[in-house]
């Protein structure tokens, strides 16, 4: 098997939208995450500040979690797993099939989802004084568009082609646009939250 000298590929605009996107992803979570750890969830990594994020998982089993992040169901039995032995979430029964698990947020744990959508708001207030608050909205603005109308930006064929799954992904949106956002307050002490007993109504970051 040859080798190939010129791996770059070639034709178009480099680096691509996607390409672009992840890495802007990237920077924003590293950001969010110095500003979580910050606040004192120091025994936290990325993969498991990763989970809470929008919409929340609480109410998730983990198999559906597992397939919404694209990773396999071990991986995240074990992220869960750890974070179940930190005080941070719970895996109760599910009411409509005995053998299976879904996933329910303690105090600790809806604190730090408070936290990590305090430190996402930060970051964009950060984007948007480098930036420009304009240029943030409207990058916003279009993302919205992007996020609630994949089609939008399809080609006609494949928008026809596409239209089942877009059909069977209408009630996910409705989900979404319905979470509530919480207020953004300041980050709390892990501490503060400690208790294991189960939150009532955790909220969702962006």
């Amino acid at each position: 098997m040859k080798v190939s000298s010129d791996p770059v590929p070639h034709g178009g605009s480099f680096p691509t939208i996607g390409a672009l996107l992840r890495l802007a992803w990237l920077a924003f979570r590293n950001r969010m995450y110095s500003r979580v750890r910050a606040a004192g969830y120091n025994d936290l990594s990325p993969a498991h500040v990763l989970l809470f994020r929008y919409p929340t998982v609480a109410g998730l089993r983990p198999s559906q979690l597992a397939d919404s992040l694209g990773l396999s169901r071990q991986s995240v039995n074990d992220l869960l797993r750890h974070l179940e032995a930190k005080g941070y979430l719970v895996l109760q029964p599910d009411p409509s099939d005995g053998r299976a698990r879904r996933i329910a947020l303690t105090e600790r744990g809806a604190a730090l989802l408070t936290c990590v959508y305090q430190a996402a708001q930060e970051v964009a207030e950060e984007w948007a004084l480098a930036l420009g608050r304009e240029r943030v909205e409207e990058l916003r603005q279009v993302l919205l568009l992007l996020t609630e109308d994949p089609q939008r930006a399809a080609p006609s064929g494949a928008a026809e082609e596409e239209g089942a799954q877009a059909a069977s992904s209408q009630p996910v949106r409705g989900k979404r646009r319905a979470a509530s956002r919480p207020t953004a307050t300041a980050c709390a002490s892990p501490g503060a939250g400690a208790r294991r007993s189960v939150a009532r109504g955790p909220s969702a970051p962006d």
